[in-house]
């Protein structure tokens, strides 16, 4: 791996002690540093507020991705909504109720994301011969 001198320059300045750069030190204070840092945040108070006012209504998350775009508010998408219906699902709420499609909630296991991919195990060469 090929790094520029800046960039090891910057990571020695950046993690080194009176007892020189040790690279668990280092380590840990990337995390604290990572931990610390501000997050930005789409689901704030006022988008939560119009999701579970429209989700009363019988409304589809799709219909309110609409309506913050719409507002010009910070638009989130349809799983962002979904999975605020779930926490609150979780903690003891009721929005879930309110959805249209009322069959359970699937969640998907094993592997990362598997959609897409072929189960085939053949190559161009075994094809090809």
């Amino acid at each position: 791996m090929v790094l520029r001198n800046s960039t090891v320059s910057n990571e020695l300045k950046r993690n080194k002690d009176l007892r020189g750069y040790r690279p668990k030190q280092a380590q840990e204070k990337a995390k604290l540093r990572d931990q610390i840092k501000p997050r930005y945040k789409k689901l704030t108070a006022a988008v939560q507020r119009l999701i579970t006012e429209n989700i009363g209504q019988e409304w589809s998350p799709d219909q309110i991705k609409g309506r913050l775009k719409s507002k010009g508010l910070t638009m989130v998408c349809a799983t962002t909504i979904f999975g605020f219906i779930q926490q609150d699902k979780a903690s003891g709420g009721d929005l879930h109720k309110h959805l249209r499609h009322r069959k359970p909630y699937k969640r998907r296991t094993g592997s990362a994301e598997a959609r897409g991919h072929s189960n085939c195990r053949l190559t161009w060469a075994c094809i090809n011969r």
